[in-house]
């Protein structure tokens, strides 16, 4: 029994030493943690035992968020059939003034079986589900319905969350801007700063597009009315009215070439200067070579009248 209780005392003193020895090491003085922010960035104030305290909380915490902050992006397609466009989308204007919604975009296609539009409209969360009923109202025949819901709350949280952090730096930047009186550090702290600065301005303009995209909701509107297609003969154009026309058209080309003709007279005279001079060059050279054929004749004619006197002179003697 004694060797038992001993042995108890001896465990219940190791334990103690082991937990002291722990919280010393785990001990910061205030100005290591000052230190610890200027080099991180982060806040080290809260020891680190009550540190692991919180985040131990946050793991067991559950990720609900009450149904007042949550972000939803509502998304609407509906593809309709009316009896007369005309009057459908007369209709179609006055359920979205009464819903204070707004045509965004459309494009309206009229073929001769079928009058279609494709519309884009945005109105408030608050009035998507009125403003769907309305629509399905004006409707012969619903061909189509959905609606699409997207839930950004975490996106949003974590957003906001960022660029709570990324404004704490900020303003640290900025306080060791107004304490440092050095160039080079004026320069580098400058430079972290516009980068900050930039992520900041991405993450409010994240923010500005959630809040719109979650305070306006968007709705795919097809909007179409069938036409009973009826074929419908050109008239046949008699024989005298072609024959007066294809001589009228012929006799506009005529002129029309004849102009176009007049229309080139500097190649027309660039043209003919080149022919008379190239003709002048022929005759040049034609004359020159008819000269040098009579030269060579008369050569051969006195060659031969050469020859022929020695042989008479040999038959006279």
């Amino acid at each position: 029994m004694k060797m038992i209780v001993h042995l108890a005392c001896v465990l219940a003193m190791l334990a103690s030493c082991q937990s002291s020895t722990n919280d010393k090491a785990l001990e910061m003085s205030p100005d290591q943690y000052a230190a610890f922010d200027e080099v991180s960035g982060f806040s080290m104030r809260q020891p680190p035992s009550a540190m692991l305290a919180a985040d131990r909380l946050n793991e067991e915490a559950p990720h609900d968020y009450p149904l007042g902050e949550q972000k939803l992006i509502r998304t609407a397609t509906i593809r309709i059939e009316v009896v007369d466009y005309q009057k459908a989308r007369m209709q179609i204007d006055s359920v979205l003034k009464l819903n204070k919604a707004w045509v965004n975009s459309e494009n309206l296609n009229n073929f001769d079986y079928r009058i279609s539009n494709d519309m884009i409209l945005k109105v408030p969360s608050g009035n998507l589900d009125l403003l769907v009923n309305g629509l399905l109202s004006i409707a012969k025949k619903v061909e189509y319905q959905g609606v699409e819901t997207s839930d950004v709350t975490e996106e949003f949280i974590d957003v906001k969350s960022r660029l709570k952090n990324q404004k704490a730096v900020e303003q640290k930047f900025l306080g060791l801007l107004r304490r440092t009186d050095s160039i080079d550090e004026i320069l580098k702290i400058e430079t972290k700063l516009a980068e900050v600065r930039g992520q900041i301005e991405s993450m409010e303009g994240r923010i500005k597009y959630l809040n719109s995209r979650v305070d306006f909701s968007t709705i795919y509107l097809n909007v179409f009315q069938r036409i009973e297609y009826k074929f419908e003969p050109e008239p046949m154009v008699s024989f005298w009215e072609q024959l007066k026309n294809s001589m009228n058209r012929g006799w506009k080309g005529l002129v029309l070439f004849i102009f176009f003709l007049i229309r080139l007279w500097p190649l027309w005279i660039i043209g003919a200067g080149g022919w008379l001079i190239v003709r002048f060059f022929i005759k040049k050279k034609r004359s020159g070579a008819e000269k040098g054929k009579k030269k060579k004749k008369a050569k051969a004619k006195e060659k031969k009248n050469q020859n022929v006197k020695p042989i008479e002179l040999r038959d006279e003697q």
